[in-house]
């Protein structure tokens, strides 16, 4: 990691309110826990897979988990459900389920669980009496049969066809067992104590699907459902996963009370500047990425924040988006951590693990992005969570053996992109300006240079990234008028490599 260098700035404003969320103190891991760690020799990850390598997270520098659909389905990924009180049987039972939170909780990590409860799978209780019993009260749940967007059934890499439907979301017993739903995996009877301490709210939005059925869903059905679980779990933490990714999340922080958002819009400025032009789009410029920090920071409310991601199950692999150009994994995972926020790694993001959506008719598509995790040189080791065996998605120029991108090839070297990784946590976790301080945008003399101060309780860090390959000099402009009480002393201009980046600690000018 470069040295940190110690000077004096004379800076623009901050665009940050200084009330911030707690949960900016918090390191993110998002896990598919299919993939993840096999800890039975099925080939499929499961929950005390996940339980066995918390030293591993906890090593890495991770305070909270974030975990994909548990509930029990056919389908792989688990988002629509046939059961919302039991999980999957490949994964365990309900008992090795809180057994896995309650050690995570020993070793001081939180636990997020992905809810998708909008819709039903062809199973459910509801599904069967809408199907079989129409004018049954079990079967006024059901709002439509024709699923999530019109898609009345999900067709999955095994050949397998699943009908899917809409719940009814202004029936009050939907809405109450919703609640218990919620409340029982916040705080199981039995064992309040190992219930998680979060929910990531899936596809979530105001009119579900545009269809002008289920509205008003953020006050009607949403918030009554957080108040609830809120009212046995105070510090539960909501975060949304807006269904139009070219918002910033504002509604749902508001209208529908969660405590964080996905910085999606963030993301796609900052990533796709390496990707290049798509044919009748405009390429990102750096300009685009300083637009979208300020849009995203203003358009947060304050104690709230947003999710910070570089990838996730749903997009293409950042190392295979940058053709895992070294200075670029770097780069990322700079201002991923340095950003204004909460940090979420999705899981082999801080080994540089590749992938990349296919274009078919099934949900195979994205198996790409959501291959086993690499624990070791080869593929085919103990552990390692092939669940998908041999298929157009199992590409060796994803995943191979001795390719580099494992636990065990990194975790001794240096120079590797996982140790980078466990340094920048590091560095994030010792400065509070840059845990849960205030961000103001910094102007310098190359367009190309995307420059911001993070600053809280007199610490402060300049955050330089250029985002052009080409090596450059910069000097720092402060805006007319600036009356804030940093000064710029001794060099001038800043040295930054191509695709190189830089933290400079600053400190208050007296």
């Amino acid at each position: 990691m470069k040295s940190l260098a110690v000077c004096l700035l004379a800076l623009g404003t901050a665009i940050a309110s200084a009330q911030t969320s707690p949960w900016e103190k918090e390191i993110v891991y998002q896990i598919f826990e299919r993939s993840f760690y096999d800890s039975n020799g099925d080939r499929i990850g499961d929950f005390n897979g996940i339980k066995q390598k918390l030293g591993y997270l906890k090593d890495l520098g991770v305070t909270a988990i974030l975990l994909q659909p548990t509930f029990k389905a056919r389908v792989y990924h688990n988002y629509f459900a046939d059961s919302f009180w039991q999980v999957d049987p490949a994964f365990g039972t309900n008992k090795s389920f809180f057994d896995m939170v309650r050690a995570a909780h020993k070793r001081h990590i939180k636990v997020i669980l992905d809810m998708e409860i909008q819709y039903v799978a062809s199973l459910h209780p509801w599904y069967i009496a809408a199907k079989e019993h129409p004018g049954s009260p079990e079967a006024h749940r059901v709002m439509s049969m024709d699923g999530i967007f019109g898609m009345g059934a999900v067709y999955s890499y095994t050949g397998a066809k699943i009908p899917i439907a809409t719940i009814n979301s202004k029936d009050p017993a939907v809405l109450a067992e919703s609640k218990k739903v919620f409340c029982y995996w916040a705080a199981p009877p039995d064992r309040p104590a190992d219930g998680v301490d979060g929910f990531r709210l899936d596809h979530m939005m105001d009119d579900l699907d545009n269809k002008h059925q289920n509205v008003d869903m953020y006050q009607a059905f949403w918030t009554p459902i957080e108040n609830a679980v809120r009212k046995i779990k105070p510090k539960t933490f909501f975060v949304a996963e807006q269904s139009d990714w070219a918002q910033i999340g504002t509604e749902q922080m508001t209208k529908g009370s969660v405590d964080s958002a996905y910085a999606i819009p963030l993301r796609a400025a900052f990533v796709n500047r390496f990707q290049g032009p798509s044919k009748g789009v405009k390429p990102y410029s750096p300009g685009d990425v300083q637009d979208a920090i300020e849009k995203t920071i203003k358009g947060t409310p304050a104690g709230k924040t947003q999710l910070l991601v570089i990838e996730d199950h749903d997009v293409q692999r950042y190392a295979s988006l940058v053709h895992n150009n070294p200075r670029l994994l770097r780069l990322g995972a700079v201002f991923m951590l340095t950003m204004k926020g909460t940090p979420s790694i999705y899981y082999g993001q801080e080994l540089s693990m590749r992938g990349t959506q296919l274009h078919g008719k099934t949900d195979g598509n994205d198996i790409p992005v959501r291959l086993a995790m690499r624990w070791t040189h080869s593929v085919k080791s103990l552990g390692t969570a092939t669940w998908y065996g041999s298929g157009p998605w199992n590409s060796r120029a994803n995943s191979s053996d001795y390719d580099g991108r494992s636990v065990e090839e990194q975790a001794h070297d240096a120079r590797s992109i996982l140790n980078f990784y466990r340094r920048m946590i590091r560095v994030r976790k010792a400065n509070p300006a840059l845990s849960g301080g205030s961000i103001s945008l910094v102007r310098t003399s190359d367009p190309n240079v995307v420059a911001y101060l993070r600053s809280a309780r007199g610490n402060a860090v300049l955050v330089l990234l250029n985002l052009n390959s080409v090596a450059t000099k910069v000097r720092f402009e402060p805006e007319r008028g600036d009356s804030h009480a940093y000064s710029f002393v001794g060099r001038r201009t800043v040295h930054l490599d191509g695709y190189g980046y830089k933290l400079i600690v600053i400190r208050r000018a007296s």
